[in-house]
């Protein structure tokens, strides 16, 4: 898997390259940086790139890459431009992203931090999510103090924060040691 997607951002490079459409940010989020960058196993389906920062960073590169590499051109795996609310991301996040080594010139990959991915998974919760955060938490248990202060001043749209904090509330326990069920 972490050669397909590699493969997928070595084309999406070459487009844009090729095309001189300059350089473009991905911010990835979802299971593919838990695949690229931190060494979990296991498949995905996409790439999710938060769709308002590559279009903020360069719009015609942007629609480009959502043309060429996006779910319509049933390509596997696929670019999935998700918008920056949903799945909720904390305010700030973008200034805590970790910019990943990439040897292009086209495309810098950026991933969130560790703590702004767990809150991103915390509205859906589905099984998939949750095993996200179990490894996130076992390989960044540092973590923790980020997420016991995250709260519902931290997002834009609060409206989910109930459903969320319980959430928030056993990752924390399961960080803790006093559960081992997410």
């Amino acid at each position: 898997m972490q050669d397909d997607l590699t493969r997928l951002l070595s084309d999406m490079a070459e487009l844009l390259t090729k095309q001189e459409l300059g350089t473009a940010d991905l911010y990835l989020l979802g299971g593919a940086p838990l695949v690229l960058f931190e060494g979990r196993a296991g498949a995905t389906k996409d790439l999710d790139v938060v769709k308002d920062q590559i279009e903020l960073s360069n719009r015609e590169a942007a629609e480009a890459l959502f043309r060429a590499f996006g779910e319509a051109t049933e390509r596997s795996p696929y670019l999935d431009p998700v918008v920056g609310g949903l799945p909720p991301l904390p305010l700030g996040w973008p200034g805590r992203a970790t910019r990943r080594p990439f040897n292009s010139r086209a495309l810098r990959i950026w991933s969130l931090a560790p703590s702004d991915m767990i809150a991103s998974k915390l509205r859906r919760w589905l099984p998939r999510d949750r095993a996200d955060v179990r490894f996130i938490c076992d390989r960044h248990p540092e973590v923790r103090n980020r997420l016991a202060q995250l709260s519902e001043t931290d997002f834009f749209e609060v409206d989910w924060w109930e459903e969320m904090e319980p959430r928030r509330d056993q990752v924390l326990k399961y960080l803790d040691g006093h559960t081992e069920e997410l």
